[in-house]
């Protein structure tokens, strides 16, 4: 698709997709110290781009991180571009954390200690191998930046760069792993799991082990300050990066307990220790392992696991790169079981070492997920279902002949010039003394994305789409009759001949839900969440959603949190759109017809005509603001402010508003079915029309269900969370 120059040489610094200023753009980095920002479709430079990382002097300082983009300033402003400093590879430069506003000005520089001699000599700022990660670490809305360094620290920085009160923490030896985050406490506020090196040098940092460690911090508001909640002695350095995600759903693990998975590496003095070459699995909860964990793997592992279910309705894997003897091959990738099997290998290379970590993404959109490993000779892609390599990328990979120690990116790309499948593969590799960045079309639009870069996403937490971890297979029922129901923690329930198929797992959603729509035949359903994530279930495709910014319509970001969704009239899986709490519509997969300049009350529903072409957008207040074919004169609620839901009649010529306390305002053509007699115990939350229009139902938030015409109330037994919504074909 295309190809650019970036310097000499790349390391293991991995491309990240982002949205930069209402361009989607693959960010880059290189040896030579400068950072890359191009438009996906066609390679070039955005303004302001490329930017040189200066530490302490002119000469820019290598880079071996990974780029990380993340919203330090609210999802409704420009993003920020987060890169560590430092290689091993250069010798004699400072190291630290470098990060940049969208258009090119540095926003802070971080400065390491000068803890060791990291080289002959020499005694500077020591290097910053890892990737930073960004989450919510305190619990108050703030995404602070949290990295470790070759200085034996692991800091935590608030978005101007300053040290987060308590960090950072001593941890006696360097550390080469990115951390992951994860919200394991369901206290809206990430832990800090990592793993890193010790000497057994309990007198200089209070580490007891000897070879390496996997830790979890969880941020204190009482002291604040880190606390250690876990801490586990592997016996041989860990050098790659957790992966959190659940890997064994099931009777043994009846609460969906996520694990943390990180494999060994190859650090020669603790070569004899058993440890070495194994890949452990940890609970996050309390870091017990995992049953099954851990297991021998074909040599150590320096790339970095990852967690994905590569079969529709599938149970979850492990995937892992091995580099055996870690120069001369052979390279492995592997597939493991959540109980610790090996399902399949697959030699990559009988010649070369293997040092990067994998990607999971459907490539040709059919079948099992692929899996996407870089190597030596360039990118290879293999069979999900048994390992076999794909387009004869074994004797001819992507980049051919261009060394490959980076993790393949992929991501939805929108324009003119853009592949007509809608996605595109990126890569950074070395060859012959010059550093390139390669882009590739996709055959066909993903039908899964699992973890489609490094760390799984931009903000490079570790942590997978909970998606991939959740869907279960499901069929087109005989009949339409039911509704379905969504909890705000993502599960599922369902009424009636429709399916389950599936919800979120409750451990890994990062934001409450918020709405849902069913397709026209039953067979499936999208979930929003607050931060804009949508996820497809059963026959529903997905389109996209506010993480990969593929939308029309809409600002960019959204500015505000997602309310409501709705299924597109005149196909089972046409599209969809989302609404934000100021009024904003994003398109995904349909056509974009406009919304409100200004809103009376707040946004609290979208609402599709039934007949196709239009959508309503509705507020507390009882405005109806139609666009395309959707009736703009519908009329008001009027002396309303408690408005939480809306549905369409069978013509799209009226509107059921529902209030808080069960009372149906019509408007329009509608007619009122019925309401409940009296106030519910808990507040009506949704309303979704039935039987073709003819009649809707209503659900209180405890889960109680009204239909009408039909009687009586229908209770939803055994609810924790409460009930955000509810849908129906």
């Amino acid at each position: 698709m295309w190809t650019d120059q970036i310097g000499t040489a790349t390391g293991f610094t991995s491309p990240t997709f982002a949205t930069i200023d209402g361009v989607r753009a693959v960010v880059a980095a290189s040896l030579d110290g400068e950072v890359y920002v191009v438009n996906a479709i066609t390679g070039t430079a955005l303004p302001g781009w490329p930017q040189k990382v200066d530490i302490s002097a002119s000469t820019p300082t290598a880079i071996e991180s990974s780029p990380t983009v993340a919203y330090l300033d609210g999802p409704s402003q420009p993003p920020t571009i987060i890169v560590g400093a430092g290689s091993q590879s250069v010798p004699y430069q400072n190291g630290g954390v470098v990060a940049f506003y969208a258009t090119g000005s540095v926003r802070f520089v971080f400065h390491t200690k000068d803890t060791f001699a990291q080289w002959s000599g020499a005694k500077n700022d020591n290097s910053v191998f890892a990737t930073p990660a960004v989450g919510d670490i305190r619990g108050n809305g703030v995404q602070d930046i949290v990295f470790g360094s070759y200085d034996h620290y692991i800091y935590a920085l608030t978005p101007a760069g300053w040290l987060v009160p308590g960090f950072p923490i001593q941890r006696a030896d360097t550390i080469w792993s990115s951390a992951a985050l994860v919200d394991s406490s369901h206290t809206g506020r990430d832990d800090i799991i990592m793993g890193g090196d010790s000497t057994g040098l309990k007198s200089t940092g209070g580490v007891p082990c000897y070879g390496g460690w996997v830790t979890d911090y969880r941020y204190s508001s009482s002291t604040k300050s880190p606390w250690l909640m876990w801490e586990r002695c592997t016996g041989q350095t860990v050098w790659s990066s957790p992966a959190i995600g659940v890997i064994n759903p099931g009777p043994g693990n009846p609460t969906n307990e996520p694990a943390v998975v990180v494999g060994t590496s190859f650090n020669s003095p603790y070569f004899s220790n058993a440890a070495t070459n194994e890949i452990f699995a940890f609970y996050v909860q309390n870091g017990a392992s995992v049953p099954g964990w851990p297991v021998k793997a074909s040599g150590p592992t320096f790339g970095s696991p990852v967690i994905a279910q590569m079969t529709f309705g599938g149970p979850p894997v492990v995937i892992s790169t091995s580099c055996a003897h870690c120069m001369h091959g052979p390279a492995v990738v592997s597939e493991w079981s959540g109980n610790g099997a090996r399902l399949w290998s697959a030699n990559v290379s009988s010649q070369y070492q293997i040092l990067s970590s994998p990607a999971v993404v459907n490539v040709d959109g059919t079948g099992p997920s692929d899996v996407l490993v870089g190597a030596n000779p360039g990118v290879i892609v293999l069979d999900g279902a048994n390992g076999a390599a794909l387009y004869g990328t074994s004797l001819t990979p992507l980049g051919q002949y261009c060394s490959v120690n980076d993790v393949p990116a992929t991501s939805p790309v929108r324009g003119t010039g853009a592949p007509a499948s809608g996605w595109e593969l990126a890569f950074s590799c070395t060859k012959g003394g010059v550093a390139y960045l390669y882009a590739y079309p996709l055959p066909a639009a993903p039908d899964s994305v699992e973890w489609s870069q490094w760390r799984a996403n931009s903000a490079h937490t570790g942590i997978p789409d909970p998606w991939g971890d959740a869907k279960t297979a499901c069929s087109v029922p005989a009949t339409t009759d039911g509704y379905q129901l969504v909890r705000a923690d993502g599960n599922e329930l369902t009424s009636g001949s429709l399916p389950n198929c599936g919800g979120l797992h409750t451990s890994l959603i990062a934001t409450p839900a918020v709405g849902q729509a069913s397709t026209s035949d039953g067979g499936g359903y999208w979930m929003a969440l607050s931060d804009g994530r949508v996820y497809a279930y059963g026959d529903a495709r997905s389109y996209g959603d506010a993480s990969t910014n593929d939308w029309t319509g809409g600002s960019v970001p959204p500015g505000a949190p997602i309310v409501g969704i709705a299924a597109a009239a005149g196909s089972d899986s046409g599209g969809y759109y989302l609404l934000d709490g100021e009024g904003h519509v994003y398109a995904f997969g349909a056509p974009y017809y406009g919304e409100p300049d200004a809103v009376d009350g707040t946004p609290v529903a979208i609402v599709a005509d039934p007949l196709g072409g239009g959508y309503w957008v509705v507020t507390s207040t009882g405005n109806a603001y139609g666009f395309g074919t959707a009736d703009a004169d519908l009329g008001q609620a009027p002396g309303v402010t408690d408005i939480v839901g809306a549905a369409s009649d069978a013509a799209g010529d009226g509107l059921w508003l529902l209030s808080a306390n069960s009372t149906i305002h019509p408007i329009g053509a509608a007619v009122t079915e019925g309401q409940p007699v009296g106030w519910p115990a808990t507040p009506m939350v949704g309303i979704t029309a039935t039987e073709g229009g003819a009649g809707y139902d209503m659900v209180t938030q405890a889960g109680v269900v009204y239909p009408f015409p039909k009687l009586p109330p229908i209770t939803s037994p055994g609810l924790p969370e409460p009930v955000v919504a509810i849908s129906a074909p």
